[in-house]
């Protein structure tokens, strides 16, 4: 079986922290096009992600693709 054609893909890129438990978190900050935690850009992500380290919290960031149908 082939795996189904995609007609294309939205790319964004998250930032996850882990806790203790183990339990990833998404880190959220202000309002992006795709909506809060969610970057456009890998270079707007790791802007936040700096912006979080300088804060002191390890993030690490994420690229997805989500499919469009």
């Amino acid at each position: 079986m082939k795996p189904i054609e995609r007609a294309g893909y939205i790319d964004f890129w998250i930032l996850l922290q882990q806790n203790s438990s183990g339990m990833f978190n998404q880190v959220t900050t202000s309002p992006t096009t795709y909506g809060n935690g969610f970057y456009v850009t890998e270079k707007d992500a790791q802007h936040a992600q700096t912006i979080e380290l300088l804060k002191g919290n390890k993030t690490q960031v994420y690229h997805l693709e989500w499919p469009l149908t």
